[in-house]
């Protein structure tokens, strides 16, 4: 038995089953739905039973799991936002951890998990008139500008989502997806729970401030790196900037012409040499402050996610992601 990670009660639990599950099937291969619970401290678990052959794995099995707190030598350094993180994706190793598993505001952070309901159960080549969900929407959120009655894809909508932060796209693509908005924010936890990410609840499909939404940045990164799986989310993240025509309801040309919210994407924000910024997602409201995920890629082809939550300066914020990223090049 290698790399258990449990309770007692819960290693109880499993061992009489795997026994139980052994003596009915005889022997080799054994399948077993291994339950989560946010009262674990610890969401997964990975048994071998190597003379018997049976082994017994979950969907952690390729993930990096935080216990704790690894501040290393940034603890007096990543002092702006609440919670940060940075995870080597390919090896699944932890480099840095800060209150991880918080539960704190998502602001547009959660739109990495909209466009993840979209892409799999939405069609990119529907046409989508938007209707009046757009006008659901508090006073000075981001908008894209798209009106009643226009006219345009679900790409579309998901390229100004994620690149320029859309909250009128977010309404119109959960609506067209999950057929009504309330609908779809279900879809939304119920496939947050499949991922893993047990400690967030979802309210809407945009991240502005309401009761009872709130994310932890552990369930961030589950989110963001199922959501990496998929070719075209990966393909709209690294983009600076998007331009596309559209149509309104008289079938007059309309235009967007955005640049991503991301600083580094945009170039208002100098890349780190020894990196390549190949996607990410930012988030800020008054409840969140400035939230950024980087998605970064080394001279080495190696991967790596950096997270920062709850930053109260948004320039800073970028000052202190750049020292956590040089947690790679060590």
């Amino acid at each position: 038995m290698s790399g258990v990670r449990c309770t007692n009660r819960v290693f109880k639990i499993v061992s009489i089953l795997l026994i139980l599950s052994f003596f009915v099937s005889g022997c080799g291969q054994v399948s077993y739905a291994m339950p989560y619970s946010s009262k674990y401290e610890v969401g997964c678990f990975r048994m071998d039973q190597i003379d018997r052959n049976i082994k017994l794995e979950t969907f952690a099995k390729n993930l990096c799991i935080v216990n704790d707190n690894k501040l290393l030598d940034l603890e007096d350094v990543i002092t702006e936002a609440d919670s940060a993180a940075l995870f080597s994706i390919d090896d699944s190793q932890v480099l840095y951890a800060k209150n991880v598993h918080t539960q704190l505001d998502p602001a547009s952070l959660l739109k990495v998990l909209t466009a993840y309901v979209a892409l799999k159960y939405g069609n990119l080549d529907d046409t989508v008139v938007v209707g009046d969900e757009i006008n659901n929407l508090e006073q000075g959120a981001q908008r894209c500008g798209i009106e009643e009655g226009d006219v345009l894809t679900m790409s579309q909508l998901l390229y100004v989502l994620l690149i320029w932060s859309a909250n009128d796209a977010a309404m119109v693509i959960a609506k067209h997806v999950g057929g009504t908005v309330e609908n779809f924010v279900v879809m939304m936890n119920e496939e947050a729970l499949k991922i893993g990410a047990v400690k967030s609840n979802f309210v809407n499909p945009h991240g502005l401030t309401e009761e009872n939404q709130y994310v932890t940045l552990y369930d961030m990164y589950l989110i963001f790196n199922e959501a990496l799986n998929n070719q075209t989310f990966k393909d709209i993240i690294q983009l600076g900037s998007y331009k596309s025509v559209y149509q309104d309801k008289f079938g007059k040309d309309k235009y967007f012409d955005f640049f991503s919210t991301n600083l580094y994407l945009s170039g208002e924000f100098e890349t780190p040499d020894f990196i390549r910024i190949a996607g990410g997602k930012t988030g800020t409201t008054l409840a969140a402050g400035n939230c950024l995920i980087v998605y970064g890629i080394d001279n080495k082809n190696k991967s790596y996610l950096a997270i920062m939550m709850h930053a109260n300066d948004k320039i800073e914020m970028y000052n202190q992601m750049d020292e956590l990223l040089k947690e790679i090049d060590n």
